[in-house]
């Protein structure tokens, strides 16, 4: 029988992997064609969520369901922003 207390902690972090998943799909610009995306979490949301380690790992879950290539960086002040490194296709490129 699966531990009761691992399979709530599995549905947290899909439920996190989720909603960071929509916040950096809108964060998405139009005229970019997908690519360019970005999301900058500041100290406190990311508190919220369940802390740095926490995020970051649903960070890239959510960027590799949406196809990014994430890079993710805590910077000194708890800013955390998650970017997509993709290389753009020449027609998406600014």
């Amino acid at each position: 029988m699966p531990n009761r207390k691992d399979e709530l902690a599995g549905r947290r972090f899909a439920h996190l992997v989720e909603g960071l998943k929509t916040m950096m799909a809108a964060n998405l610009k139009p005229q970019y064609g997908g690519f360019y995306g970005q999301l900058l979490l500041n100290r406190e949301a990311v508190a919220g969520l369940g802390g740095a380690v926490e995020v970051r790992k649903a960070a890239r879950g959510a960027g590799r369901q949406l196809g990014w290539k994430v890079r993710i960086h805590v910077s000194e002040d708890g800013t955390l922003p998650v970017m997509d490194e993709r290389d753009a296709p020449q027609r998406s490129r600014c």
